[in-house]
């Protein structure tokens, strides 16, 4: 495409980005839109491609600051040669986009499960199959393409980001996790972190307070080679004599151009899943992990998160509710996957996670 744009006088870098400013990815309508992933992934991809061309990515890791979204805070982009990371420290300190260049992928594709004004039509009306004879006779129905939607009517306070960070109480599970009822102990999902650079490196703090204590947590993300970075978390209580903060719970959602279908799975490490558990669209914990990889074998990319401590590990697809021309659907929208790590009384917890993508 860029070729063919460079024919007609036009530059790669300006073609890709013309491409990417196909309308249908941008809103939500009966054609699906902002809920189709390929539909998002293709306008990532065409401005990665851009990038590229503009000579945004080089050979040496980079740091910027700047407002890129215009919401009048600022964010941090870092540059390793084959990655793209821009964390957002209004929001959490959260790591909002991760692109891996070779790929064109942006492995945070993601969409929260916002509610819509039609989604009490599921709750209210008489569901019928699309396609079935029925469905055709009847015009006051409400038309599903398949059966137990309204199972998949939850909703998310917050975007769905990675490097998200959790206190938790013990009693705490992956269902009300899932259903977004669980209870937050502490004030740092979603408060705002300073931020500044300091020898190539984001430093992202906030003095905050979980369970009625004070807790600091400190994330400093290094460039590890052109496809990897590290994070390495310091949580500390300030009154080491004080109330239990809770355990503390590090939160990734990610998403492969292949999205849940046969193509893609996990892998898992000490202890590996197995058959249907290795696929993105399975549920379920596991104790003692320290690795988990998501591959997609037809596009050829894999993405991995390693933690220097064993963590348990909560794992669920993240699924919207949405309103197309034949009817309800449901519609992955990628793998929300969470580490856990007990405080056990301690006064404070070092920890660092590698972040990495690579061709396969």
């Amino acid at each position: 495409g860029g070729a063919a744009g460079g024919e007609r006088g036009v530059d790669p870098a300006t073609a890709h980005l013309y491409k990417a400013q196909c309308n249908d990815a941008y809103w939500h309508g009966v054609f699906g839109g902002l809920y189709m992933p390929h539909l998002r992934g293709a306008v990532y991809g065409h401005l990665l491609e851009a990038e590229r061309a503009a000579g945004l990515f080089g050979p040496a890791p980079s740091v910027e600051v700047l407002d890129i979204d215009s919401d009048s805070e600022v964010e941090a982009v870092m540059r390793t040669g084959d990655l793209g990371a821009y964390f957002k420290p209004s929001d959490g300190g959260t790591l909002v986009e991760l692109d891996f260049l070779p790929g064109a992928v942006n492995l945070c594709n993601t969409v929260a499960r916002w509610p819509e004004g039609y989604h009490h039509r599921l709750e209210e009306g008489e569901l019928r199959l699309a396609g079935s004879e029925e469905a055709r006779s009847i015009h006051d129905v409400v038309l599903v393409k398949e059966e137990g939607l309204r199972d998949y009517l939850r909703y998310d306070r917050l975007p769905r980001a990675s490097l998200r960070d959790h206190f938790l109480g013990p009693g705490e599970t992956l269902d009300a996790f899932y259903d977004n009822a669980h209870a937050e102990l502490g004030d740092f999902c979603d408060g705002p972190y300073g931020h500044r650079v300091v020898d190539g490196s984001i430093v992202l703090h906030r003095d905050g307070s979980a369970s009625g204590g004070g807790v600091s947590v400190t994330k400093t993300v290094r460039p590890a080679g052109a496809g990897r970075l590290t994070v390495a978390y310091n949580v500390r209580r300030s009154d080491p004599g004080g109330p239990d903060p809770g355990d503390f719970a590090v939160e990734f959602n990610l998403l492969l151009p292949c999205c849940e279908g046969p193509v893609c799975s996990y892998t898992t490490g000490p202890t590996p899943l197995e058959g249907e558990d290795r696929g993105l669209g399975s549920r379920g914990v596991l104790e003692g992990t320290t690795i988990v990889s998501l591959a997609d074998t037809l596009t050829g990319v894999e993405a991995s998160i390693e933690s220097s401590r064993p963590a348990t590990l909560w794992r669920f697809p993240v699924h919207t509710v949405s309103l197309s021309e034949a009817g309800f659907e449901k519609i992955y929208q990628g793998s929300c996957i969470v580490f856990i790590f007990p405080f056990d009384g301690a006064a404070e917890m070092d920890l660092e996670f590698s972040i990495s993508a690579r061709a396969i």
